[in-house]
This record gives structure tokens, C-alpha cells and sequence, in this order.
């Protein structure tokens, strides 16, 4: 897997964690973390920090995520260093395959980034909806 991930342009630095073993790398600027499942590979890419994700915003994109069958695959992830948007990949895929459901993966990330922003300048002013 790792291989198959190196041969992908969009992901850089990919390395194996010594602490715990996970697959990390960047993607166009964005830190990412991989893990390694028996039939699966996850990807995780960083959103933002813990502090600019507001409770409206979790609930935001949980119910697009859940509403949306086109991105039934992809899930959010909170810990202690933020926010990241997983999506599930079959080890099987081809790097080609890979790499084409890792640019979509990308873009909804960022997507993602950009309704955040609209949270915190809309929270900043006081405003309880983001429009």
C-alpha cells in the first residue's frame, strides 16, 4: 500500500508513523494520516483545529455527509488535533483509481474548509446563521 500511495502526485512526504504505525503524508499542503485495514486503507485529511470547529458546523457537515449518497463513503473525525474528513479506499483499487477518488476526497476537504470559514468570520460578527 504504501508503494501504491508514493506513485499518487497528489500525496507528498508519505512515511509510516515510528509512534503508531500510521501512514502519514501531505496532500497539496494539507497533513493526512492513513491507516491500514485488512481489506481497507482510510484516509484522514486535516479540516482545521478543534477550536475553529463550532458545535453547528459538527452538526453541518455530519447531516451532509449522512444526506448525501454520492459521499457515503466519508466520515468525520474529531480528536485532540482537530477536525479531518475520512474516506474508506479497498486496497484493491489501482493507483490511477486511487488517486482519481483522492482528488475528490481533496476537494470536498476543502469544500469542507471553506464552510468552516464562513463559521468563524459569521461567529466573529455575532451571528447565530451562516448564510
Amino acid at each position: 500500500m504504501l508503494n501504491k500511495l508514493k506513485k499518487i502526485p497528489l500525496l507528498g512526504d508519505v512515511h509510516i508513523s515510528s509512534a503508531d504505525g500510521t501512514v502519514l503524508m501531505k496532500t497539496e499542503g494539507r497533513a493526512a494520516r492513513g491507516y491500514l485495514c485488512t481489506h481497507s486503507f482510510v484516509l484522514a485529511i486535516f479540516i482545521d483545529t478543534l477550536e475553529n470547529f463550532p458545535q453547528e458546523a459538527v452538526r453541518y457537515i455530519t447531516l451532509l455527509l449522512a444526506g448525501c449518497p454520492g459521499i457515503h463513503d466519508y466520515s468525520l473525525q474529531l480528536s485532540s488535533e482537530g477536525g479531518g474528513l475520512c474516506c474508506y479506499y479497498d486496497k484493491n483499487m489501482t493507483a490511477e483509481i486511487m488517486a482519481a477518488e483522492i482528488e475528490k476526497h481533496l476537494a470536498l476537504t476543502r469544500y469542507l474548509a471553506s464552510r468552516l470559514s464562513c463559521y468563524q468570520r459569521y461567529d466573529r460578527r455575532g451571528n447565530d446563521e451562516v448564510k
